[in-house]
Formats: C-alpha cells, structure tokens, sequence
C-alpha cells in the first residue's frame, strides 16, 4: 500500500511540474480554446434527485450468490447553487404512496454533501445515514400483494469525503459536465485520480443474516454490528464529447482500497482486523450547456469492498440528478471566491 502511495505521489508532482514549466500566457491560450469559464456569474438550478445507499452480502462458499438489500427512499426536489466556487444543494422528499410503503417498507434517508473546486481538482463532503432495508432479491418470487423481506432495524452510516484530480487542466473540464463552473468547448480526455477517505457503519437489532440467509450463502458467519475505515486511491480516466452545445462524459477509476474493520459476530464478540480490497468510482453525464442556460442527466455511483471471515460487504453509494440551471451576472461581493481568503503565495497552486 505505501509503494502504491508512493508511485501516485510520484505521478502528481511529474504532472506538476510539467504544468508548471508551461508558460502562463501559452497556458492560459491553450485553456481558453478548449474550456470557457465564468468567473463572473453564478448559477442556480432547480433539481430533481435520487440518492440511495444500499448493500450486497456473499460468502466465499457460495460466490454465485448474494443477498442484496436496498433502502426505499424516494425522489427529492430541491434547488441548487454555484456561488464564491462553491457548490451546494438542498432538497426535500417527495412523499412514498402507500402501496410502496406496504410492500417496499418505508426508509428514513438523511443526505447531505458539499463540494469545493480548484482549478483542476474537487473535494466532496459527505454524510449518509439511512434507516429501513428490504431484500430486493428473494429466493422466491413476491406475489404482488405482499411485502418483501423487510428490515426496518438495520441502519446504514456512510460519512467521510470523496476527491478528484485531473492531470489535463489545460484541455479537459471534468466540472463542466457536473456542476457547469465551466464549459468544455472541444471534445478531449485526461487522466484522473480519484480517492476517498470515508468511514461506514451498518448495525442491526439481531444478525443480518437470519437462518435462512446462513443456509442460502452456506455459511457459519454472521454479524449485527461492522463498521469500517476506507483510504484509497484509484487511478482513471475520464472524456468529455461535444457536439455543438451538447456534451457526454464518462468517467471511470478503479483502485486498492485498504480498510480498518470492527465487527460483532452472532457470539456478541467483537473483532479488529485490516484488509485489502477495492474502490470504483464510476461516473456517467449527457446535457447540454450554453453561455446562458444549462442542463442535464448525472450519475455517480461509488462502490466500496470489505472481507472479512467468509463475507464479503459491498457498499454502493449511487447519485442521479435531473436539473436545469441558469447563469447570472455577479456584482459586488458576489464576485468573491473562497480562494480571495487564501494567501496569494499558495493560491496560485489551487
């Protein structure tokens, strides 16, 4: 792992210093013929979301297999905004209808994140909890007049913060295509790394896996209570193509993740132990953007492995947004950024 962190660090300050040897002016040139930024507006957009925070268990006796539970949250309508090059939004539930609630049960949800941009890199703080699971895939198909296998005691914590750096900041945008801070006027690719320093807690009131789930994963191994700490770094690339207005991003990382577990068996005793799996971050944009009006599709899903014993936990994370936003004129002290706090000898890094 610390050779891993090593040859990253390696990469980042090759990709600087290459940067950095790029006269300002020829730099600055070559920005501005594949990527518009609007450093004189800010933006606000309704938006439409689904946030959900879901989990997989497998045994190593049974790989082919897998218990899937997902919470049953709903869509949330809020509004959005980019101010001082900062991002936010806030969004309230759209209401279950009953026959949901009936068969589904009904999941309490509590989402909240913020962003903050630098010229060719993005921090994501985050928070999760959510309450109430069902088993979406059943042994048995569900007739449609009765409820899945419901388990409103489980909760499920996800808090910590996500990043990105693109090592292309001249000729790429990956921000155009999620928040609109700027537009990508030229179809081009760059190299990215993305990583996650995160923290997730599932407990139940009994074991996660009753009886028949032990026989369906044939397995002796059982738990009501993990949680586990994730650092990694994941290596990827990312493309953005345009046509006229309309844009495509797809954007993919996959790297080692080293995790520190605590879990409680069925014996009530807990137990420590470290381990190396996996992180993607998978993200996916369509839309359209002009000096004036935006809009579009996202989706972002991030999926984090644990082992321990003969389970396997697979955490996903998953966010889709719908909005539409418009650009205003920036006056007074609208026109400041969080970097106008910053020393000037270390702004000109971010």
């Amino acid at each position: 792992m610390c050779r891993s962190i090593a040859v990253v660090t390696l990469l980042y300050l090759i990709a600087f210093r290459t940067d950095a040897q790029v006269p300002t002016d020829r730099r600055d040139s070559l920005r501005n013929t594949y990527i518009k930024r609007y450093p004189d507006r800010f933006f606000i957009w309704p938006v439409l979301k689904h946030r959900s925070l879901s989990f997989d268990v497998t045994s190593d006796r049974k790989a082919d297999d897998r218990l899937s539970f997902s919470p049953n949250n709903t869509y949330s309508f809020g509004i959005g905004a980019y101010l001082f090059d900062v991002s936010a939004e806030v969004s309230l539930s759209i209401p279950l209808d009953e026959k949901s609630r009936g068969r589904y049960g009904s999941s309490e949800a509590r989402d909240f994140s913020t962003s903050l941009l630098g010229t060719n890199w993005s921090i994501d703080v985050f928070i999760q909890h959510y309450e109430s699971f069902y088993l979406s895939n059943p042994a048995k198909a569900v007739p449609s007049n009765q409820s899945y296998p419901l388990r409103p005691d489980i909760h499920l914590t996800n808090f910590g913060a996500n990043g990105v750096y693109v090592f292309d900041r001249n000729k790429f945008s990956l921000w155009s295509a999620y928040n609109f801070s700027e537009r990508q006027l030229k179809s081009r690719g760059s190299a990215m790394l993305a990583w996650t320093v995160n923290n997730v807690h599932l407990t139940a009131d009994s074991v996660v896996l009753s009886a028949p789930y032990l026989v369906r994963l044939n397995t002796q191994t059982n738990f009501r209570d993990v949680r586990y700490a994730t650092f990694s770094i994941a290596p990827g690339y990312s493309y953005n193509l345009v046509w006229r207005k309309i844009f495509l991003n797809v954007s993919l990382a996959v790297g080692p993740a080293h995790h520190w577990v605590y879990y409680v068996g069925s014996d009530g005793v807990g137990h420590y132990d470290i381990a190396i799996n996996s992180f993607v971050d998978g993200r996916l944009a369509l839309g359209y953007s002009s000096d004036r009006w935006f809009g579009g599709i996202t989706f972002v899903s991030q999926a984090r492995t644990v082992k321990f014993e003969e389970i396997t936990l697979d955490t996903q994370s998953q966010s889709f947004r719908m909005l539409i936003g418009y650009r205003i004129m920036e006056k007074g002290f609208l026109q400041k950024s969080w970097r106008d706090f910053v020393p000037k000898g270390i702004r000109r890094y971010l």
